[in-house]
């Protein structure tokens, strides 16, 4: 019977092996993977930005939602880190104002949700993700060509432009 042991325990040291460290967890992760900053919603036109650069520059320092006049307002928006922890939340924003969430000391990836109302009433629910960087990070993979950044869209003409950013290239 000690045999048995013996070589039972013997052969399960052999078979445990060393297991590879794990990947470093990239906080960009997911950065930048919308494809169309632009929803509809009844009779109007809203934009999510994809990227903000909080770094207090007076640019893209924010996570704005930006609308044409057929959007009223937008109702219960959410931001949460990757784990899930609530950053920031608003019940109403007027459609018309620059309210959003201005984050410091937060970088990588977050989750965002909110509805959106027409002037109509019609509605629509959103959620996504966005990334927060600022000109001192280096977020591997994130360039401004794959990213919608807020100073991009022009509600009047439902256009978006090349952003003035220079945070990023």
């Amino acid at each position: 019977m000690e045999k048995i042991i013996l070589a039972l325990a013997v052969l399960f040291l052999f078979s445990c092996k060393e297991e590879d460290p794990p990947e470093p967890y990239n906080i960009f992760a997911g950065c930048c993977n919308q494809t169309n900053p632009i929803k509809e919603v009844g009779q109007g036109k809203l934009y999510v930005p994809s990227l903000i650069t909080p770094n207090g520059d007076g640019l893209n320092d924010g996570f704005v939602l930006t609308a044409n006049s057929g959007i009223d307002h937008f109702e219960n928006l959410e931001i949460k880190n990757q784990l899930g922890v609530l950053l920031y939340e608003k019940s109403f924003i007027d459609a018309s104002s620059n309210e959003g969430w201005f984050p410091t000391g937060v970088l990588g990836t977050f989750r965002y949700s909110f509805t959106a109302y027409d002037t109509l009433g019609f509605n629509q629910s959103f959620l996504g993700t966005a990334c927060a960087i600022t000109c001192d990070t280096t977020a591997s993979g994130v360039t401004k060509a794959n990213c919608f950044l807020p100073d991009q869209y022009l509600p009047s003409s439902d256009s978006i432009v090349s952003s003035s950013e220079t945070c990023i290239q």
